[in-house]
This record gives structure tokens, C-alpha cells and sequence, in this order.
């Protein structure tokens, strides 16, 4: 997504998903309802100007000869790493993940004890098995279509030669409609799969990388899984990124020559997946105002007093 070439040693990229790693856990850890864990406005500050430090050091001699043309970025090879520069950035970076544990280590963050308090503590109230049946259930079928997606993107020469055969027995005699188009829009699909293993195999590691993306996407719908009232942002991101599906299918499309009734095809995926999420939504929402403490499930100061 960067818009020009950056390089740097695999070690360089794996400090920073270690950084990651960390910031995602600390705040996983630390996170309570009755206390958000964030890092303060000073460190994201400090962590945007390491970020912005690390691009440059990643894309320094890409900049430096940006004037020239793209063909010389062709031919450009690069001869070192600025180690000290990529040290400042990921000090600046690692300043969020160091406030995050600051604030874990200190007790208040950890949260009154549960037992202590005479409030319901956040979550599904037992009163709703149900409804928490309900959000499970339109998860799996969401998570099972991820996971279904991801997988149908590794295996694609076998996968297009079979959906082949079956158009090819199902409406590829077909007189009018969209069978023929079909058939020869999978020979064409097909045919050029068939062709990148022998000269452009690695080409294929973008698939590998895309079902990748689907799997991860599905496991962070685990947490809704989880704890759906504490995690309903995660439903509010599934159902934008259902929506942004449609525009992203027909504008890249249009651009990479797919035929307008397989971006139809495509987008379906987003109504598809918009769908089981809407009602997990929906059930969530009552589940949280059912989990809601109200004035009956707390005890007045004034009526524990002799």
C-alpha cells in the first residue's frame, strides 16, 4: 500500500510486529469496563512521529530518487539500512506499548474486586442464554464464511478447473442467458491460472496471503464470540466492511476488466456477510441493555446502615 519501494532486513519488520504483538496484548490484559486503558495523547504522539521515522528510513533512497522516473527505481539496489535511525524510530514507536504496561502495573487499572461490589459486573446477564445462543449462532455462520473464503483462496488452479466441469455439464449447452458468458469467462480465468505455476508460481503468494487476511479477520471475531456486549464495535467493523465491499468490487472491477455480472457476484458477498451480522447486532444490543445494572441489583448506601 506504500506508493513506493521500501526495503529493509526481515529483522526490521519483525521488531515492529513485536511492538504490535505487545501493544495488542497489553491491551487486551488491561482493557476493564470500569477503567479504559489507552495510551496517553503524548506517547501516540511520540508513536506517529516514529512511524513516520521508520517510512522514511524504510523508503530513504526511494525518496532520494523519486525525481528520476520510475525506471530507475528498476535499477536501484539498495547498499545499507540506517540502523540508527530505524533505533530512534522504534524507541518513538515503542512509547505507546510502554505506556500501556505502565498503566497495567498499576492497581487501580486492575479494577475493584468483582465480589466486593454489590453492581452486576459487566457482561451477558445470565437471565439471557438465549439471546447470547442467538449472537453465537449468526457468528458461526459469519466466521464459517470467512473461514470457507479463505480456504477457497489457496487451492485456485483445482478450484477453477472443477467449477469448469460443472459449468460446462450444467449450462455451458445453455441457449441465451448468462451460461455461455460464464463458461468462457471461467476457460479465460482458468487458463490463466493454469499458466502461472510453470513461469509466475510465487504470484500465488498473494492468494496465500489474502486467505491469510480472512482467517485473521475471523479470529478477531472471536472476542464477539466471546463477550458480544463488551466487543459490538467488532459488528460495527464487520458491517462497514460489508458495505465498502460493494463500491470496492465495482470500482476495481470496472478497472481490472471483470465483467459487470460477476461484480454483482462479488458484491453479494458483502450482503452475504451483512447479514448474519445485522441479527447478531441486533441481539447484542439487547443483550446489553438486558446486562445493564440497574437501580434494583444495587443495594442504597443508606439501606445497609443499621
Amino acid at each position: 500500500m506504500i506508493p513506493l519501494p521500501w526495503w529493509g532486513p526481515v529483522v526490521a519488520p519483525m521488531g515492529i510486529g513485536l511492538l504490535l504483538i505487545a501493544g495488542g496484548g497489553l491491551l487486551g490484559l488491561a482493557d476493564l469496563a470500569n477503567r479504559p486503558v489507552w495510551p496517553g495523547r503524548k506517547a501516540i504522539l511520540w508513536g506517529v512521529g516514529g512511524v513516520l521515522l521508520g517510512l522514511y528510513v524504510f523508503m530513504e533512497d526511494a525518496l532520494l530518487m523519486a525525481a528520476t522516473g520510475p525506471r530507475t527505481f528498476e535499477q536501484l539496489l539498495p547498499q545499507h539500512f540506517n540502523w540508527p535511525g530505524y533505533a530512534v524510530a522504534w524507541v518513538l514507536m515503542a512509547l505507546p506499548v510502554w505506556d500501556l504496561a505502565r498503566q497495567w502495573r498499576r492497581p487501580a487499572a486492575r479494577g475493584p474486586n468483582p465480589a466486593a461490589t454489590t453492581e452486576r459486573p459487566p457482561g451477558p446477564a445470565p437471565a439471557a442464554p438465549q439471546l447470547l445462543r442467538q449472537v453465537r449462532g449468526w457468528l458461526a455462520i459469519f466466521i464459517g464464511g470467512l473461514l470457507v473464503s479463505g480456504a477457497t483462496a489457496l487451492p485456485l488452479p483445482w478450484e477453477t478447473a472443477w467449477l469448469l466441469r460443472l459449468a460446462d455439464s450444467a449450462v455451458g449447452g445453455a441457449a441465451g442467458g448468462f451460461g455461455p458468458p460464464l463458461v468462457e469467462w471461467l476457460h479465460r480465468v482458468h487458463e490463466a491460472l493454469a499458466a502461472i505455476p510453470s513461469r509466475h508460481a510465487f504470484l500465488f503468494y498473494g492468494t496465500d496471503w489474502l486467505a491469510f487476511g480472512h482467517f485473521m479477520i475471523a479470529l478477531a471475531f472471536v472476542g464477539a464470540w466471546r463477550n458480544p456486549v463488551r466487543n459490538t464495535w467488532l459488528f460495527d467493523f464487520g458491517l462497514l466492511a460489508c458495505a465498502l465491499v460493494i463500491p470496492y468490487a465495482a470500482v476495481f472491477g470496472h478497472l481490472r476488466g471483470i465483467p459487470w455480472w460477476w461484480r454483482v457476484v462479488d458484491c453479494s458477498f458483502g450482503v452475504g456477510g451483512a447479514i448474519p451480522l445485522w441479527f447478531a447486532r441486533q441481539a447484542t444490543l439487547q443483550l446489553a441493555a438486558e446486562s445493564e445494572p440497574t437501580a434494583s441489583t444495587a443495594i442504597p448506601p443508606s439501606a445497609s446502615a443499621p
